[in-house]
């Protein structure tokens, strides 16, 4: 089995670059799958502050790299190093069906997990059987150090839980109970938000809804320590919601967004300078809506602080492709989104087999950059995604596959964990015209063809760290270089002639 982010490249691509412009070219650098014979998957990841990963995840599997079940469908909690591999994983649970949504870190160096639970024994005290939320504190090696559950008579559940910045935790989910921890009033289903003690005591614990069914599936605290909260609205037709609510619960704002067909906020983040981003899926062209590629796409939507629109854009193919997670970019110029895709064309260039997780990346008005799908043979979703300090980004993603991006497989559905780097391809300046380098992603062979009048040059080639890795001569108008030998990776081509300069960006591949 592969290790997580090791320099290895798994793709091998040739592309010509003739243009002045540069060209951002996504490659998988590595990729790790966890599980056991059984289906194994995950839901939320994020970084750890040692460089490493905390990852929400399910288990049916007691083999593997999990080490025991409770009955049925398990939490289970894995730490991850900043290489991929296990440090350490838990699983938690009774004999009924728990299933965990989200994680997070807590201030004293644990962390926190949120999901629904039906079981009543084990790691549980009590639990509704139609299935109660379940909020569960950990410390830093995955040690129990309190439980608690809400709910009713009805099915009640968490999707997202964080910290808040008194050291307490916001929690959301949805609810189809009137009894109990809950007074659903008005229609089937209500979400709900709730505060946290860091002793594990409901602080205070609101609902949100009405006629219809209302769902959240997520909720981020935001700079004046109020909250956002992102979800949808099965008032026909459905539409995406977005909350904004104060530090005790109370509405400052909801809108509702979408055209005349079924529309989803699967999250909200804030952003650097203000406002927000909004991620989901759309299948309408009308509206707020103003295009889309076939049954759903993607859905991006800037919202100012009170929600209103600044522009709005829709992304993907002609069958159903969803959006599952958003993150900024390190350097706070654009978005990446990852999902689901069942296309294989307008703007995804390959589907591998049943569905791929599919990842994109837009600048901060909405413009593609690039765009990747992940996968093999059977199914794959991408259901989270985070940037790291190099510029790559971590995609978390459950995978039936076998082949293709999928180097191994434990049995059944295997959590995935992929990295993912954008590099940037091309010319970076170009002082002599008309040069053609190719192709700038490469194993080995680089053809320089140089333009009339010039044929006597020097070339140097430059890691990304500055140092001089290698130097060669070019005689005559056509030379092919050879640069197997170097580690895979990213190189500046300096070419130097007559006191001018040209220089690409090369892509050396394994």
């Amino acid at each position: 089995m592969k290790n997580l982010f090791t320099s290895s490249f798994l793709t091998v691509l040739i592309l010509v670059v003739y243009s002045n412009a540069m060209a951002q070219i996504p490659i998988i650098q590595s990729s790790k799958t966890y599980g056991g014979t059984k289906d194994d998957g995950m839901n939320l990841f994020m970084h750890t502050p040692d460089g490493g990963y905390i990852v929400s995840g399910y288990t049916y599997s007691s083999d593997g790299d999990v080490t025991s079940n409770h009955g049925d469908v398990d939490f289970w909690l894995l730490k991850l190093n900043v290489s991929g591999a296990i440090e350490w994983q838990k699983t938690y649970g009774g004999s009924g069906r728990d299933y965990p949504i989200s994680v997070a870190l807590s201030k004293d160096g644990g962390y926190v997990i949120a999901g629904e639970t039906g079981s009543s024994d084990g790691d549980l005290v009590t639990a509704h059987p139609a299935g109660d939320a379940w909020i569960l504190k950990v410390n830093d090696t995955g040690k129990i150090e309190w439980s608690t559950t809400v709910g009713g008579s009805g099915w009640d559940f968490v999707n997202r839980i964080d910290t808040t910045s008194d050291t307490c935790y916001i929690v959301t989910g949805g609810t189809f109970s009137n009894n109990g921890d809950f007074s659903l009033t008005q229609g089937y289903s209500d979400t709900w938000v709730a505060k946290i003690g860091a002793a594990g005591g409901v602080m205070w614990m609101k609902e949100y809804g009405g006629t219809g069914g209302e769902y959240s599936f997520n909720i981020h605290q935001t700079n004046d320590h109020g909250y956002i909260v992102a979800g949808y609205t099965t008032e026909s037709p459905a539409h995406a919601q977005i909350i904004k609510l104060d530090d005790t619960g109370k509405v400052i704002w909801s809108k509702r967004y979408g055209g005349s067909g079924n529309d989803v906020a699967t999250d909200a983040i804030p952003v650097r300078g203000g406002g927000y981003i909004m991620c989901g899926t759309t299948n309408s062209h009308d509206g707020d809506v103003a295009s889309n590629h076939g049954l759903d796409d993607y859905w991006l939507v800037r919202l100012d602080d009170t929600g209103r629109i600044q522009w709005e854009k829709t992304y993907g193919g002609s069958k159903y492709d969803f959006a599952g997670g958003i993150c900024e970019t390190i350097n706070n110029d654009g978005y990446v989104v990852a999902g689901f895709s069942g296309s294989s064309n307008g703007d995804v260039s390959t589907n591998q087999g049943l569905g791929d997780g599919w990842v994109i990346g837009i600048d901060t008005v909405g413009k593609l950059l690039w765009q990747k799908s992940v996968g093999g043979n059977k199914g794959d979703t991408a259901w989270g995604i985070v940037a790291n300090a190099d510029g790559s980004f971590t995609v978390g993603c459950v995978t039936a596959s076998t082949n293709g991006d999928v180097t191994d497989n434990h049995g059944g559905e295997d959590m995935w964990m992929v990295k993912i780097f954008p590099y940037q391809v091309g010319i970076k300046s170009q002082e002599i015209s008309n040069i053609k380098v190719y192709p700038t992603l490469t194993s080995g062979l680089v053809q320089i063809d140089m333009p009339a009048g010039i044929d006597n040059a020097s070339i140097r080639l430059f890691d990304m760290q500055g140092r001089q890795v290698s130097m060669f001569t070019i005689n005559g108008q056509h030379t092919t270089i050879n640069i197997d030998t170097l580690p895979a990776g990213a190189y500046n081509l300096h070419i130097f002639s007559k006191g001018l300069e040209a220089i690409y960006k090369v892509i050396k591949t394994d």
